[in-house]
């Protein structure tokens, strides 16, 4: 597939996530575009295959139900596309034991994929999780003075 084909595939997926997934709870909804192979490269949370695709994306899910992701950039050689995207939502549910706060969050993502066959075998992805907690009340804010 060409660098092209291979940046619309992971199109595709962020549609699904906004469109099927996230509002209606399909998780099911992006199998298309992750291979049953897929590998998720987190060393504090590795994940393979579709099922481990869905258990991340419930885990954001739950905590943040109304999450759209927005492309800002992509860019792609050979197999691989990474995405820079940004995510927005609001904190609505329990994330990793920490409790609905209410607040809105937007986070920027950088996602890289590698894509064969038209679907997604690989993931690595980095987002700043001490701004998205601070954003949910979880840490100070970056900046802000140390309580006393």
């Amino acid at each position: 597939m060409s660098t092209e084909e291979n940046k619309a595939v992971v199109r595709r997926l962020m549609d699904a996530l906004n469109d099927r997934v996230w509002p209606t709870g399909d998780l099911t909804a992006a199998d298309p575009f992750i291979s049953p192979s897929y590998m998720y490269h987190d060393p504090a949370n590795p994940l393979t295959g579709r099922e481990g695709f869905r258990r991340l994306v419930d885990l954001y899910r739950t905590a943040f139900p109304d999450t759209r992701f927005t492309i800002e950039d992509q860019i792609a050689e050979g197999d691989r596309v990474l995405t820079r995207m940004t995510a927005r939502g609001t904190h609505t549910g329990p994330l990793m034991g920490i409790p609905a706060s209410g607040r809105p969050i937007e986070v920027s993502v950088l996602s890289l994929m590698r894509v064969v066959g038209g679907q997604v075998v690989e993931e690595w992805e980095r987002f700043d999780t001490a701004h998205l907690l601070a954003q949910i009340g979880a840490l100070p804010a970056p900046g802000s003075a140390p309580p006393r």
